[in-house]
């Protein structure tokens, strides 16, 4: 796993698109960026961690949206690694 970079809301489009992100961690749960991000990036794993990591989400493909409640952080590591797992290999 490596972290590529770190970005303003504003930015994420054109930063996932230019660093071909596979899973982007964002601090707020916002169902319309993910909307915005997947259609560019099917593949995207977009994991929204709110309320000071007392619920996560991840979005994908549809956007699609699995609910995890409260996570720590070596949870959502584990989390990540299972999503991207589930991708089939090119």
């Amino acid at each position: 796993m490596e972290i590529v970079g770190e970005v303003r809301a504003g930015q994420l489009p054109d930063a996932v698109a230019e660093r071909q992100a596979d899973v982007l961690v964002i601090g707020v749960d916002d169902p319309r960026l993910a909307e915005r991000l997947l259609p560019r990036r099917p593949r995207l794993k977009v994991f929204a961690v709110a309320d000071q990591g007392r619920g996560c989400a991840l979005y994908e493909l549809r956007p699609h949206r699995i609910e995890f409640g409260e996570v720590s952080p070596d949870e959502l590591v584990e989390a990540i690694r299972a999503a991207v797992e589930r991708w089939p290999h090119e």
